[in-house]
């Protein structure tokens, strides 16, 4: 296990049981690899979420109006936020082929946000590799 740094958040996480490499990244196709721990996203990094992208919404950033006024009791961390940490938790977890020279995004399909996270809340991003393979480039 080792410390990894994702804003103000310290966390801790267990490495991929497999290594993998572009060589082999097929026959990790449909296997769960594990989880990153659990992180926990507080107000003051949904404050700076709402700063850094404009959605300063009150139900995110407006703490006394949402307890009074919000259907979740309080405020609730953006939908994003959340999926913005799924790229680097899983990358500190080690799933980017170790011989890749670079690791793109490709895209995502059908993301919902079913159940809000309040601040505070503990979230956690278990890994999966789900997609096929199509094609490996390799450039010198």
């Amino acid at each position: 296990m080792k410390n990894v740094t994702i804003g103000n958040s310290s966390i801790r996480h267990r490495l991929p049981m497999a290594e993998i490499t572009l060589a082999n990244i097929k026959d990790h196709v449909g296997q769960y690899l594990g989880a990153s721990e659990w992180i926990t996203i507080d107000q003051p990094k949904i404050d700076q979420f709402a700063a850094c992208t404009g959605d300063r919404q009150w139900i995110h950033v407006d703490v006394e109006r949402a307890s009074r006024e919000s259907p979740f009791g309080g405020t609730i961390a953006h939908g994003y936020l959340s999926l913005s940490l799924v790229a680097p938790l899983a990358m500190e977890m080690g799933l980017a082929p170790k011989d890749a020279s670079a690791v793109f995004n490709y895209g995502l399909d059908k993301v919902r946000f079913v159940t809000p996270p309040s601040p505070a809340s503990a979230w956690h991003s278990p890994a999966l590799i789900n997609v096929r393979v199509a094609q490996v480039k390799m450039a010198c």
